[in-house]
């Protein structure tokens, strides 16, 4: 059985203003909860929901995705023996949530969160959707490989695992690698997107072990 992604979270240093931009611009619902965090109800019926929160410690603004399984250990242990290591261990709020994050060997941070597979619902409108994920890395292979070794993801799945060059590669050789990973993004993007306003997005395939 593949884990699904049922949840996203956008961290910034100020949750209320950055609740507010999306709210504005994508006319999502936000309610803020116990402890400061923000909810988020995109109200497009269908993807998935999240939330909004301040960074931990030293952490990075940015945004991740959750993957939901009914035992997160097992899965920090696992991405830890692919590379991977644990950023926060299984944590619980009683009554709110179980979860836990893990870095790829690219510095990507990936969620964990305990449940049963089905998600938060979201609630019905026509607001536009979180139905797509993206990781970028130097070794899209790998990183894809991982993903499939560590949470089971199906290679149907609404993810893209994208080829982003080495910082500290600046030679002219390098620049124009960058430029044609950049061009055939944008060209996949491009193609995503036309494909997408002529159907309801991507599809998660059934399992069927």
């Amino acid at each position: 059985m593949g884990n699904p992604i049922t949840w996203f979270e956008i961290i910034g240093p100020d949750p209320e203003k950055t609740a507010s931009f999306y709210a504005e611009l994508f006319g999502w619902h936000t309610d803020t909860i116990e402890g400061g965090y923000i909810t988020i109800d995109t109200h497009a019926g269908r993807g998935m929901n999240g939330g909004v929160t301040t960074p931990q410690g030293q952490a990075a603004n940015r945004s991740i995705f959750y993957a939901e399984a009914a035992d997160l250990q097992p899965l920090l242990d696992k991405a830890g023996s692919l590379g991977g290591r644990t950023v926060m261990p299984v944590t619980e709020i009683p009554d709110i949530v179980t979860f836990a994050v893990f870095a790829d060997p690219w510095g990507n941070h990936i969620g964990l969160t305990k449940g049963d597979g089905s998600g938060p619902p979201v609630s019905a409108g026509d607001n536009p959707p979180i139905d797509w994920v993206e990781i970028g890395c130097a070794e899209p292979k790998k990183a894809w490989d991982l993903s499939k070794g560590t949470c089971r993801v199906k290679a149907e799945l609404p993810c893209m695992a994208r080829s982003t060059p080495p910082a500290d590669r600046s030679e002219p050789a390098a620049a124009s690698a960058a430029h044609r990973t950049a061009s055939r993004a944008s060209t996949s993007m491009r193609r995503s997107t036309t494909w997408r306003s002529t159907w309801s997005g991507p599809r998660v395939s059934e399992d069927r072990s």
